[in-house]
């Protein structure tokens, strides 16, 4: 049993990958943090939007989609953090 600590405000979700013993947790701090879990480690993190409040891995487990909650949607790398593409809240509305 490990304890992740990593946010320095409340955890939103935290969501396992399908495929490996990964987990990503978001937060109120704006992090997306990237857990190895059997190692009880973080391997990735990345900051896009102020506040996150969900997060899921892509089908291949290679990026993260992120929802802040203000509307922001955001992709990231799973393996560095990194912002690859983030879209601001009205842009996908029909």
């Amino acid at each position: 049993l490990h304890t992740l600590t990593a946010h320095s405000l409340p955890i939103a979700q935290i969501t396992p990958r399908r495929d490996a013993p990964v987990v990503v947790s978001v937060a109120a701090d704006g992090a997306a943090n990237v857990w190895d879990v059997a190692r009880g480690v973080r391997v990735a993190s990345g900051h896009c939007a102020s506040y996150l409040c969900a997060a899921d891995f892509s089908v291949d487990g290679n990026q993260l989609v992120v929802a802040g909650g203000v509307g922001t949607l955001a992709w990231l790398s799973a393996a560095r953090g990194t912002c690859l593409r983030e879209v601001a809240p009205g842009v996908l509305s029909g």
